[in-house]
């Protein structure tokens, strides 16, 4: 009987591991694309521009910020739960933490800057074709 419940409780924990891990992916796959952003409260040249996130070689979760000047920094420390998303960048030398709340094609939340907390907010961009 105690082998009976070890088994059962062991393909519990698996399938459990296995479902966690399969929405963890398809949460990732959610994120995939560009998103216009906007922090108002930035200086001009960090104010606007694009978030990228695309899967690298190994298959992980990789991004950049594109900004409207062209200049293209990476993403760092991606950290997705459902619909919550953080991550980091280094701009100028200096750590910029992004928290975000994903809800469809919008993203909203704020930046840690130096210079004090900032609004962040974006869209998916929609590819034409």
């Amino acid at each position: 009987m105690k082998k009976v419940l070890f088994m059962l409780s062991a393909f519990f924990f698996v399938s459990s591991a296995a479902t966690v891990n399969f929405a963890v992916n398809e949460d990732e796959d959610t994120l995939l694309g560009s998103w216009i952003f906007a922090v108002n409260e930035a200086p001009w040249e960090y104010s606007k521009g694009k978030v990228v996130f695309e899967k690298d070689d190994d298959n992980e979760l990789s991004g950049k910020v594109v900004f409207d000047t062209g200049r293209q920094i990476p993403i760092h420390a991606i950290n997705l739960t459902e619909s919550t998303l953080s991550f980091e960048v280094n701009v100028d030398g200096n750590f910029v933490t992004s928290f975000m709340t994903l809800d469809g094609d919008m993203m909203t939340g704020h930046v840690e800057t130096a210079e004090g907390n900032m609004n962040f907010s974006a869209q998916r961009e929609i590819s034409e074709g």
